[in-house]
């Protein structure tokens, strides 16, 4: 199956798909997702130490400025695997720049429908301080032993920031087509 074949989302931008690449907690592999094909392929072995402190996926037929879909961080107590789709609602974007350039990353949760847990959740403010830390300080180390590779995180925006991001990235993916 592609994933070219599953839509952004039912209610863009408030609710959207998520394809989930790489685990939350998971050992330090990189997943990438083959959107054509659907396979999941390793993409390379994290050099550091360190955990995904968030499920890290992107948004289905979406384009952002570096040619791939948006990125999205996905906050869930729950397990989930790699190449699930799981319906996601934004919160907030965590803006990045690194040795390809700038790259937002909305930071989701899953959608009201599939648990209520999150409900509360309105902005990426929400969450406990020490998880943002986490989330910050994975993305300002997890390349620090590779060569010519570093991610710097800028700042992070509230929900109708990544609201629009979204937009932004499904209507490029249209006029691609």
């Amino acid at each position: 199956m592609s994933y070219e074949d599953i839509t952004a989302g039912n209610e863009i931008p408030d609710d959207f798909f998520t394809v989930i690449e790489m685990p939350a907690n998971h050992s330090p592999v990189n997943y990438e997702v083959d959107n054509l094909s659907g396979q999941i392929f390793v993409d390379s072995f994290l050099c550091a130490s360190t955990l995904y402190p968030a499920y890290y996926g992107f948004i289905p037929n979406t384009l952002c400025e570096d040619g791939a879909p948006l990125d999205v961080l996905l906050i869930c107590p729950y397990p989930i695997s790699s190449g699930v789709v799981v319906r996601s609602r934004p919160v907030g974007v965590m803006h990045t720049n690194d040795e390809t350039g700038p790259g937002a990353k909305v930071v989701a949760v899953p959608h009201e429908n599939l648990t209520p847990i999150y409900s509360h959740v309105k902005e990426w403010e929400d969450f406990p301080v020490l998880l943002l830390a986490q989330i910050q300080h994975y993305f300002e180390n997890h390349k620090a032993l590779e060569p010519g590779k570093w991610v710097k995180v800028g700042r992070w925006g509230c929900a109708d920031e990544a609201r629009e991001a979204i937009r932004k990235s499904v209507v490029a993916y249209v006029q691609k087509q």
